[in-house]
């Protein structure tokens, strides 16, 4: 069974038309699907979509979706002449109020926020998300890739790991024995010792034998290698 982790990262890049776009995603562990979106303005349908195709493609983790596009169609600027007169008038007022002399800057007028904005011809909404959903189809291709590769590199370690685990069980193992009936004579030889050979040998070695079945790791030493086998 493969193994896929919940973190990973992918992105895909292209361009439809004179519209080039950037798609990532991004994922870290979450019970559930746990999807973010950060689209373009007036992507309510698409956005729709893009979800959809999520779910259909993946299950767990927290992934972070972003979209960027640049349009490099001709370009041109717009004056929002309705603010550069409210600056104009603003300035005659205080100019003769102050008492100044003076006239307005138009290349200080045109620096201030808002008063300049660049328009371009905007691409076919319809085109562009045709183009963008085989994409985003890609993306999460990709991120699921990304997830069963880091997968495999966990999935490998910890074998290793159980490898090293299960033969380190098995030295155990084997010194248990010897281990266990030096236990043993430990206990006799101390009890002979504190009960100045008064009591009766059989029963001294009938507790000896109990405490250092007490001792034994048998029992935890099976329990600890269906585990790894599991």
């Amino acid at each position: 069974m493969a193994i896929r982790s919940m973190t990973g990262f992918a992105q895909i890049k292209g361009q439809q038309g004179k519209t080039a776009y950037t798609f990532s995603a991004k994922s870290v562990n979450h019970r559930f699907l746990d999807l973010h979106l950060r689209l373009p303005g007036k992507s309510e349908l698409f956005e729709q979509q893009l979800r959809k195709l999520f779910k259909e493609k993946m299950h767990r983790g927290h992934v972070e979706v972003s979209l960027s596009l640049e349009y490099a169609g001709a370009c041109g600027l717009s004056v929002n002449q309705e603010l550069v007169a409210g600056y104009v008038k603003a300035f005659r007022e205080l100019r003769d109020e102050l008492d100044l002399h003076g006239e307005v800057d138009l290349n200080a007028v045109f620096r201030l926020n808002g008063v300049l904005s660049a328009s371009s011809e905007m691409p076919d909404e319809a085109e562009l998300q045709g183009a963008l959903l085989p994409a985003a189809a890609e993306l999460i291709d990709q991120l699921n890739a990304n997830r069963r590769m880091e997968g495999d590199q966990t999935r490998a370690e910890l074998e290793a790991r159980m490898d090293q685990l299960e033969r380190n069980t098995g030295e155990v193992e084997k010194l248990r024995g010897a281990i266990l009936q030096a236990h043993l004579e430990r206990i006799r030889g101390r009890m002979a010792e504190l009960l100045e050979g008064k009591a009766d040998p059989d029963r001294i070695l009938q507790e000896a034998a109990l405490l250092a079945e007490r001792s034994d790791v048998q029992e935890e030493i099976v329990r600890l290698l269906t585990h790894i086998r599991h």
